[in-house]
């Protein structure tokens, strides 16, 4: 056995008499590490490492706190009555080192168990609360534990998770980014349905939206410009995303209520200062739409044209560039560039409308400027204002005529709603050559979305869907005749024409229409089964230090671990190779060491599309 100079409490205890403590950070083990444990100590001469126990008074024997798989394994072997090798020794009773202090007791539990197989996050989780709950700061445990104080604070920060939420993520039902997520729960009740979604297979984006359908992050234009303290003394409320560096606002009507208040403010100075005769603020958006314009003219600057000198500085300060010129000469570039765009004549101002808007970063923003179309009126010749003479009235206004073509339409769908055969033959026919609805029968126009990406390698897409053409190529209006051919193919044919074209024609996943998103989970093999991720296609485009984080994250790497800091010295263009590898070479996936589990894993990765 070990020796301890310091003559510790060293007790020989009937196995009988142990059981696990709570203060045991690895309340669970699986069937595999006991054996591996067990079948450690049978080839050993006795124990490596002393149990460490508590005497707790409240129970009865001693309550292991370091050492329970040990613990395990010594039952496992004492229920084979020691029997695995002809000289292997009885290790009952069993030394255990016995303390009464439970702050002691608790720093033999947490201090053995990081430095011995590496935790889980569950179990690190509730290690660290423990250890904030006496009085200890996140400084001071990443002190003691060994790990960075940023790692120790995203831990504690999952620490005000309930129990079944941190049993979920121990469990392996829930990953580590999802219990992130939970922690935006505004009640226990959203949060524990949103963990019943995620133990069902609920993704990370999909868990954030259902905790957070009617919340407005802080990040929103018009809260970066109403500002957040102006939100608060408001008495609006917030929830603080820990691992987003973002709050979630609950008061969406009061933010909206102070952004509409303080736009219309700065519309009215606007206005005034610039002698407009309209500002309009734009409430609704974070930047000018089709909408907001479509009816009016731009008025244009009357542009200026700059003395030569003026010229001359403009062109080299031009050729200097940004990069080459200090803040002096910047501002001087603005300047001219303003000068020569010109301005406005007191007349457009008179006439003119502007918009007024905070943009996405939360800066008021002005749009100059549009007018009204004028009106162009034919007057006699005598100036005195009169139109010339409108035509006489039609027997049967065009108003008329259209409610009597609406009727007619109305009369033939009618009759057509007990037709389904029919109905489909006419819809297979129109899809058949994208005939477009102005050319046959229905009101039906089919766009295919874009699937075709930027590069080549690494697809497995299927022809009866590549395959499809993509131009309109109709048969002239659509014949009967063409029709009747049409149906004579069967319905077989009809069916296959269906479901391609109809497959082909399918939203966007990431569409607003979040029921594709349903149809997505519910029935598609997902993105893995048509697209190997290369350095190529996918590594070599993205930030070097999210190949840093993927590559963490599938070797399940904790923070601190030198392989992490090895694998970011490299060249990008070393990290997509050597990630490339782990996702296609298996050689690379032994070398690595990687379980079976972990090749699934990584076989399963699809990037986060908010990445």
């Amino acid at each position: 056995m070990p020796k301890d100079t310091a003559q510790p409490d060293i007790r020989h205890v009937p196995l009988a008499d142990l059981y696990l403590h709570d203060l045991n950070p690895r309340q669970s083990a699986t069937e595999e590490q006991i054996e591996a444990k067990a079948a450690s100590m049978a080839t050993q001469t006795g124990l490596l490492h002393y149990l460490m126990a508590y005497d707790d008074p409240e129970h009865r024997g001693l309550g292991i706190v370091a050492g329970g798989l040990r613990w395990r394994g010594l039952q496992v072997l004492a229920a084979e009555g020691w029997s695995r090798h002809p000289d292997q020794p009885a290790l009952d009773p069993v030394p255990v080192r016995v303390t009464s202090d439970p702050l002691e007791a608790r720093a033999w539990a947490l201090g053995d168990n990081v430095s011995h197989e590496a935790m889980t996050p569950a179990q690190e989780v509730r290690a660290y609360a423990a250890m904030r709950d006496t009085g200890m700061d996140a400084p001071g445990i990443a002190r003691a534990m060994g790990k960075p104080e940023r790692h120790v604070a995203r831990r504690l920060a999952l620490a005000s998770l309930p129990k079944p939420a941190l049993d979920a993520l121990e469990a392996g039902e829930i990953s580590i980014d999802v219990a992130r997520v939970l922690t935006i729960a505004r009640d226990e009740e959203k949060l524990l349905a949103a963990l019943s979604h995620a133990r069902a297979g609920a993704r990370e984006h999909e868990v954030r939206r259902l905790l957070t359908p009617d919340s407005v992050p802080s990040t929103d234009h018009r809260a970066r410009y109403v500002g957040l303290t102006a939100y608060f003394e408001a008495g609006g409320t917030a929830t603080e995303d820990l691992f987003e560096d973002k709050q979630l606002l609950h008061d969406e009507d009061k933010l909206n209520a102070l952004f509409e208040a303080k736009l219309t403010t700065a519309a009215a100075r606007v206005q005034e200062d610039e002698g407009w005769a309209e500002a309009v603020p734009v409430f609704d958006s974070a930047h000018i739409e089709w909408r907001h314009i479509e009816h009016l003219t731009r008025l244009r600057r009357e542009e200026v044209v700059l003395p030569e000198a003026d010229l001359e500085e403009l062109e080299q300060l031009e050729e200097l560039g940004p990069d080459g010129l200090d803040e002096e000469g910047i501002a001087r570039w603005d300047e001219l560039l303003e000068r020569q765009r010109g301005d406005f004549t007191d007349e457009d101002r008179a006439r003119g409308t502007v918009f007024v808007y905070a943009n996405p970063d939360g800066e008021i923003t002005v749009d100059r400027a549009y007018t009204k179309p004028e009106r162009k009126t034919s007057t006699a010749s005598d100036g005195g204002g009169t139109s010339s003479p409108e035509p006489a009235k039609p027997a049967i206004s065009q108003a008329v005529k259209d409610d009597l073509s609406r009727l007619q339409l109305a009369a033939l769908m009618g009759a057509l709603c007990d037709k389904t055969d029919l109905m489909l033959d006419l819809l297979a026919y129109q899809l058949d050559l994208r005939r477009p609805s102005w050319g046959a029968a229905l009101n039906i126009n089919v766009d295919y979305p874009h699937i075709t990406p930027s590069f080549e390698d690494g697809l497995l897409l299927s022809e009866r869907v590549t395959g499809l053409e993509t131009a309109h190529n109709f048969d002239g209006e659509a014949s009967w005749e063409g029709f009747q051919a049409f149906r004579d193919k069967g319905k077989k044919y009809r069916n296959e024409v269906l479901s391609r074209r109809l497959a082909r024609a399918m939203n966007s996943v990431h569409h607003v229409n979040t029921f594709v998103g349903e149809i997505e989970r519910e029935l598609s093999p997902g993105l893995r089964a048509v697209w190997t991720p290369t350095a190529a296609n996918f590594f070599n485009r993205v930030r070097s230090d999210y190949l840093d984080r993927i590559w963490a994250d599938l070797l399940e790497l904790e923070d601190g671990d030198e392989r992490i800091a090895t694998f970011a010295k490299q060249s990008k263009g070393q990290k997509a190779k050597d990630l490339e590898d782990l996702f296609s070479n298996a050689g690379a996936q032994e070398a690595h060491g990687l379980s079976r589990d972990q090749v699934k894993r990584i076989d399963a990765w699809v990037p986060e599309v908010g990445q």
